[in-house]
């Protein structure tokens, strides 16, 4: 096995040529406050980059930011130009209810995958996905329902046939019938939830 530093193993992680690393330069401005970031080469103040023990990163605040996006896409399979292609081709929308918000505070729509199509590891975890497996862009809460519902189509239209039947016993009791009725639904075909 070989072992990289920082800036050598996120070139091979990326699957990109091994090349010599740029020398970190600091900018004299009364007390070197001034650095240039080595991921986009602009020179920056102290303050857009992060700091540990007194000692900037080499990478700029954006920089780091744009890292951790680009590390959580490429775990699917596919590279920031696919993701970009996916989502314009979802007109920058969630593909089950159309928001154009991602949700829940986040900065972009999750990557929505067939869990079936990729192994696991032993501890129960995949690391990355095989990239065939992508079905779409969505935004968090629909994310969240489609593993709620367990990904399962015949669950997601049981639920659309329950609130369907719930919403005509509604209108029929604000018509004045049916005042005594509970709602209920029963599947069609009776489910183990697990």
């Amino acid at each position: 096995m070989r072992y990289y530093c920082q800036g050598h193993y996120q070139q091979w992680y990326a699957g990109r040529e091994l090349k010599p690393l740029a020398r970190r330069r600091k900018y004299p401005n009364g007390v070197n406050n001034f650095y240039d970031c080595t991921k986009c080469g602009e020179i920056k103040h102290r303050d857009a980059f992060t700091t540990s023990n007194g000692r900037a990163h080499s990478w700029c605040k954006e920089c780091l930011r744009f890292q951790g996006r680009s590390d959580k896409i490429t775990r699917y399979g596919i590279s920031i130009a696919e993701y970009e292609t996916l989502l314009r081709q979802q007109a920058g929308k969630c593909a089950i209810c159309r928001s154009d918000d991602p949700g829940e505070g986040r900065e972009r729509f999750v990557i929505d995958h067939d869990h079936d199509c990729c192994p696991v590891t032993s501890q129960g975890a995949w690391r990355t996905c095989c990239g065939n497996c992508v079905r779409g862009l969505l935004c968090g809460p629909c994310n969240k329902g489609l593993g709620h519902f367990q990904d399962s189509s015949s669950i997601l239209r049981d639920a659309a046939d329950y609130l369907d039947s719930v919403q005509q016993k509604a209108i029929a009791r604000s018509d004045g019938g049916l005042h005594d009725e509970i709602a209920t639904h029963v599947p069609s075909v009776p489910r183990q939830h697990g």
